[in-house]
């Protein structure tokens, strides 16, 4: 039995779930929906047995062997992202306005995606859950592109802060460039 290493598994909005055998390459869709009341992260460990998995003795790259808990085939572990977006992991410089006390912070942004984007402060007492601010900062793609969105601060958690994009829902030319920047 060849265990693979772990995933990260997006689940659709009917709650299901689509994984790839790393070894066919044929999909195998699973209903989820029962594991998704739990409020924290959910592992998985789904079994492929595909004829050409269970008869093909070479482990694709990081494949182990171990055999633990499946008899036979590929075993895929797993961690359900409940997540509509994909977030890309970046550590970019920033500074986020809040207009309203006009405050002006530095910040190191962790993470982006479609919807707003996660970053550090060094003091996270200038800000407040539900304040209204303008994130302003640069992409590491070969333009340097800048963005500039309006954002509502939802979490503050010691220094690290999400904080989601706010606006119309039309298109801009920098919202293509995220877009692009997030899908590379």
């Amino acid at each position: 039995m060849d265990d693979i290493a772990y995933k990260k598994v997006y689940v659709h909005s009917d709650r299901l779930a689509t994984l790839i055998c790393p070894r066919c390459g044929k999909a195998k869709t699973i209903d989820v929906s029962h594991l998704m009341k739990k409020e924290r992260s959910v592992d998985i460990r789904v079994r492929f047995k595909c004829r050409m998995c269970t008869e093909r003795p070479s482990l694709p790259e990081g494949g182990d062997s171990n055999g633990e808990g499946c008899a036979g085939g590929v075993c895929v572990h797993a961690t359900l992202e409940r997540r509509k977006y994909y977030r890309k992991k970046v550590k970019l410089a920033g500074l986020v306005v809040l207009p309203r006390k006009n405050i002006r912070v530095n910040v190191t942004l962790l993470e982006i995606s479609k919807r707003g984007i996660t970053f550090d402060v060094n003091d996270p007492k200038l800000l407040g859950e539900g304040d209204e601010a303008i994130a302003e900062f640069r992409l590491d793609d070969s333009h340097r592109t800048l963005v500039r969105r309006n954002v509502t601060i939802r979490k503050i958690r010691e220094k690290t802060v999400g904080a989601q994009f706010v606006g119309d829902d039309h298109v801009v030319p920098y919202d293509k460039a995220l877009g692009f920047y997030l899908m590379n």
